[in-house]
């Protein structure tokens, strides 16, 4: 919404305002998601043993 205004007051139209903002929500997306799969690839701070089930977990 920032970058919609912000482009509106610099070019003065709301057509190429709009414009930038759909590509920004678009980019900015896309971009999350790479990002997140990229962390999802490193193992920096997690356990790697397994916990026994607790009795909770084990059926009657």
């Amino acid at each position: 919404m920032d970058t919609m205004i912000i482009s509106l007051v610099v070019t003065g139209s709301v057509k190429l305002a709009a414009a930038i903002g759909a590509t920004e929500v678009v980019t900015k997306s896309l971009l999350y998601y790479l990002h997140e799969r990229a962390w999802l690839k490193i193992p920096y701070g997690r356990k790697t043993a397994f916990l026994a089930p607790s009795a909770a977990d084990r059926p009657d």
